[in-house]
């Protein structure tokens, strides 16, 4: 699928509630190619080639409450791509291409109760990383290379209930957890 060719592939739907493009070959995301989308509550592009997203891609999602990124090659988020998703409670960006993520890029997640950041290539977290995350319950963190864990990595993250670290490269629990 080329969503770069025809950007407003989907302008006419607005009525649409759920969109599920997993499993094509899509490749990237531009500004355009959601605009029209306001009461999508639900985006699958799971198992994609993804590996540009535009930062404003989503800007309009106002109502999305689950989106799914997993099983792409995304490498670099923008800080502000999810800024607009207030109401987002459940993000898969497992088995991607991270290698980082900037301290600001969950800051206003702050309804998102589940987040997989599992099969990724992430060397270490940054202490504010989930500080917004309030409501946080269930976090996916498997099959990383973190070899450490800032004490503050979890200090606003009271509602958190199940936590998956294995498959890592840590060596000591600190003061930690």
């Amino acid at each position: 699928i080329s969503l770069n060719e025809n950007e407003e592939a989907f302008e006419k739907l607005i009525n649409l509630q759920s969109l599920d493009l997993s499993n094509n070959f899509v490749k990237s995301l531009k500004n355009r190619n959601f605009k029209n989308l306001k009461i999508l509550r639900t985006l699958n592009l799971s198992m994609n080639q993804l590996s540009k997203i535009e930062k404003n891609s989503f800007k309009n999602l106002l109502n999305l409450v689950k989106l799914d990124l997993g099983k792409n090659c995304l490498f670099r988020l923008d800080p502000q791509l999810f800024s607009n998703l207030k109401l987002l409670r459940e993000l898969y960006l497992n088995s991607n291409e991270l290698k980082f993520l900037d301290a600001s890029i969950f800051e206003n997640l702050t309804s998102l109760t589940q987040l997989d950041l599992s099969s990724n290539k992430l060397y270490s977290l940054h202490p504010n990383l989930f500080g917004s995350m309030l409501n946080l319950r269930v976090l996916k963190l498997s099959q990383n290379f973190i070899k450490e864990i800032n004490e503050n990595l979890f200090q606003a993250t009271k509602s958190l209930r199940d936590l998956f670290f294995d498959n890592n490269y840590l060596e000591n629990l600190n003061k930690a957890l």
